[in-house]
């Protein structure tokens, strides 16, 4: 056999051997996506390791004369990796896409290798059909991401990921283009992606439909999408949507989980005053309940749809809609209309005040607080905006915390109640609980100077909670490149750092004044608070000041 036979050969030995790489990665691929999907082992056996001894076998006859046994037994392996080939894909088909994102997203690290062997297998496909298509552009864009410590995807230079996708394009045999066909739909992808820089808000995000027409897009590019030039934008323009979507949904989020709070505290109100529900205010929080299901199991599955958010919204808007026009409306469905505030705490209505036309509506401002009872319905307290007055700088945490802890049973023990999972990330201290029920039961006068520490405990803890909150915003922006949204995080945050240097003084008259007084009992509880409140201080100060923020001295 000639020389140039024996370079062919070894050529298609190189062929062979790589396609079989490709293979027995993608079948520990599936073998894993079975046992991850709960459905036990692989319906598909095969022994690999026999098949990779043959193709060794193969390795000392290519050299010198070519016997035509061998060259039956390169035909024969072909045959059987093509076999293996249709039945692995028969099983790839039993799963879409959307899967093989999600189960890349669960590895905490992912092998390139493994990456390019599965980019392979679906490239060596008799027909590359859409789905097919799809699964590719996941995989292809999970080389060209690099994870940054903030969280973000940063994308590779092109000048790294072209000899790569290059060589890609070779594998899979694509004639290159005439530049007068790619040129369109790189200028086209790469305006997709500067649009997803300029989207601020996840409104606009949603609205413009701009993931519907980047899939649009790539679904019309098609199978060109593989060309070199043309994958670094659509890599790119995927990048950028993960990004975008990331950020602009942990601020939705954020929104949507404030929302379902006061949806949760009408419900609280409601089952309290079970006369009070009309039957459309309960048929739109059975549609939000089930709109927040299918939105809960998306977040767990990490698979978080858009209509699913748009559904949680409008169901949100819609009972919070209802439950307010009818509070306004002194005709409506509540005979006895709610506090003019259900954000800060639905109160406890007295049954004598049931039905009495005579009880402030929420139109009606200058009205006196409508009166509470105690759980044993013993003694008649006012609402706890009268124990704590009115703070704009921590009305809206103080409205958080006490709405949390509304949210935890009563009868469980303070110490119990810090580590709930509706109350732990607020981080209170166990006395700090106990401070909020002993003001709203209001065991003692509200001009009592032993309720000055209770009060003082609770809105020194909303303000701590407010620091750290600013300061997990602070470093958030600081890492995403936000100066515009930084400069006013920095600028609120700076009216927090001016009062707490008020507040530590107070901790120290305290102190002073319980030394003084020889009352020891709560020392140690200042103290504990003191110290957290000044952690959170000295955090947000150093923070501030070394984001550029007018730090107070």
């Amino acid at each position: 056999m000639e020389t140039r036979d024996v370079h062919e050969l070894s050529e298609r030995f190189t062929v062979l051997s790589d396609r079989f790489r490709s293979l027995w990665t993608f079948f520990q691929f599936l073998a894993g996506v079975y046992k991850h999907r709960g459905e036990g082992q692989i319906p598909y056996q095969y022994d690999f390791h026999a098949l990779y001894k043959r193709i060794q076998d193969l390795v000392p006859n290519i050299r010198g004369e070519i016997s035509k046994l061998i060259l039956v037994e390169f035909e024969q392996i072909e045959r059987e990796l093509e076999r293996i080939q249709r039945n692995l894909e028969s099983l790839d088909g039993s799963f879409p896409p959307s899967y093989l994102r999600r189960f890349f997203d669960h590895l905490k690290r992912q092998d390139e290798k493994i990456l390019f062997a599965l980019v392979k297998f679906y490239l060596m496909s008799q027909e590359l059909d859409q789905e097919t298509l799809d699964k590719l552009d996941i995989l292809l864009t999970r080389l060209a991401e690099v994870p940054a410590e903030n969280g973000e995807l940063m994308h590779r230079s092109p000048s790294e990921l072209l000899p790569t996708y290059k060589r890609l394009a070779k594998f899979a045999g694509l004639t290159p283009l005439p530049s007068a066909e790619e040129k369109p739909y790189v200028e086209g992808m790469a305006q997709i992606r500067e649009e997803f820089d300029r989207i601020g808000d996840f409104d606009t995000l949603v609205q413009s439909k701009i993931y519907d027409r980047l899939r649009g897009f790539k679904t019309r590019i098609g199978r060109d999408m593989l060309h070199p030039a043309i994958l670094v934008e659509v890599t790119a323009a995927n990048i950028a949507a993960r990004n975008r979507f990331r950020e602009l949904f942990e601020i939705e989020e954020r929104q949507l989980r404030d929302g379902t709070n006061r949806i949760l505290e009408i419900e609280r109100y409601l089952e309290k005053n079970p006369g009070l529900a009309s039957e459309n205010i309960k048929q739109k929080i059975e549609a939000f309940r089930r709109s927040q299901l299918r939105f809960e199991k998306g977040l767990r599955q990490d698979n978080v749809k858009r209509s699913d958010i748009l559904e949680l919204r409008q169901s949100m808007h819609a009972v919070l809609a209802q439950f307010e026009a009818t509070a306004a409306d002194p005709l409506g469905d509540f005979e006895d209309p709610p506090p003019p505030s259900v954000m800060l705490r639905v109160p406890r209505w007295s049954d004598a005040s049931a039905g009495d036309e005579s009880a402030p509506s929420a139109r009606d401002t200058s009205a006196e607080a409508p009166t509470l009872i105690t759980e044993s319905g013993e003694t008649p307290v006012t609402s706890i905006t009268d124990v704590l007055p009115n703070d704009p700088l921590l009305n809206e945490v103080l409205h958080k915390i006490m709405f949390a802890l509304e949210m935890v049973v009563w009868d469980r023990s303070p110490e119990q109640v810090v580590q709930a999972p509706e109350i732990k990330s607020l981080g209170l201290e166990p006395w700090e609980v106990e401070t909020y029920r002993t003001l709203v039961e209001q065991q003692a006068s509200a001009q009592d100077n032993d309720r000055e520490v209770e009060r003082f405990f609770l809105t020194s803890a909303a303000l701590r909670v407010k620091m750290e909150e600013e300061r997990r915003e602070i470093q958030r922006l600081a890492e995403s490149s936000k100066p515009d949204h930084l400069a006013t995080v920095l600028e609120n945050s700076a009216s927090s750092l001016d009062r707490a240097r008020e507040v530590d003084q107070r901790f120290l008259w305290f102190i002073d004044d319980m030394i003084y007084r020889a009352e020891t009992d709560r020392l140690t509880q200042i103290y504990r608070s003191r110290f957290r409140f000044l952690s959170a201080y000295a955090g947000l100060w150093l923070d501030h000041q070394k984001h550029g923020g007018l730090t107070p001295l």
